[in-house]
């Protein structure tokens, strides 16, 4: 198969990270998160980016917990 340079620095770059085992576990995590992202409603997508942005404020503000914290 030829990949191109770019895709093959990604695949590279999630092996050195020993959360795969090789490139076709990191080809087939992306396409699973691909289906995953796909199944999504508009309205779960924008539920998502409100807590995200909603987390993004609060750190802003100072209003972070730290990870010792119950």
């Amino acid at each position: 198969m030829n990949v191109p340079p770019d895709l093959e620095t990604l695949i590279n770059k999630r092996l050195s990270s020993g959360s795969y085992t090789n490139a076709e576990d990191v080809l087939h995590r992306a396409l699973e998160a691909q289906d995953a992202e796909e199944s999504w409603t508009d309205e779960e997508r924008r539920a998502l980016s409100a807590h995200i942005e909603e987390g993004y404020l609060q750190s802003e503000r100072g209003e972070l917990i730290d990870g010792e914290q119950p």
